[in-house]
């Protein structure tokens, strides 16, 4: 039938030149007519082709003298924003993040040392500093979760 999706086609290679392009599907005109996009067969009596896709460089080229038969496009469309994970902000917030972490867990394990000391003795100097380190890992940990909601806000709108 005509709208039969598990059509056969067969294509004769004979006296054909086998044309690829990276990225693929780049549209290749012979004269003034669009013959094909990319991968595609090509006539050897073909003398000179033009490959054109959008915000890539245009190339023409004789067939017969291209020995790999592929073709690299070179991207001259705007500028490719950079992958959030390849940026300096991603890798600042990664770094901050082990360093708040870090800080946190330093200074409960202190002001549990202190706490300790204060059980044993009674004394109250003790537990102004348990309260002193508590302070400084809480506040860590604190500007630990904002560096998290930052980093996870940014990694989600990349």
């Amino acid at each position: 039938s005509e709208n039969d999706d598990n059509s056969i086609y067969w294509i004769n290679a004979k006296n054909k030149i086998y044309l690829n392009s990276n990225p693929p599907n780049a549209k290749v005109f012979y004269r003034d007519s669009l013959i094909g996009f990319t991968p595609v067969y090509l006539s050897s009596e073909i003398t000179q082709v033009k490959i054109e896709k959008e915000n890539f460089k245009s190339i023409i080229f004789n067939p017969e003298n291209f020995e790999n038969k592929f073709v690299n496009l070179e991207y001259n469309g705007p500028e490719r924003k950079k992958s959030f994970l390849k940026s300096n902000m991603f890798k600042m917030l990664l770094g901050s993040a082990v360093i708040f972490g870090g800080t946190a867990a330093y200074y409960k394990l202190k002001a549990d040392k202190e706490f300790e000391k204060f059980e044993l003795t009674n004394d109250r100097a003790y537990l102004k500093r348990t309260d002193d380190y508590d302070l400084i890992s809480g506040i860590s940990l604190g500007v630990l979760q904002v560096n998290f909601g930052v980093l996870i806000y940014y990694f989600l709108t990349d």
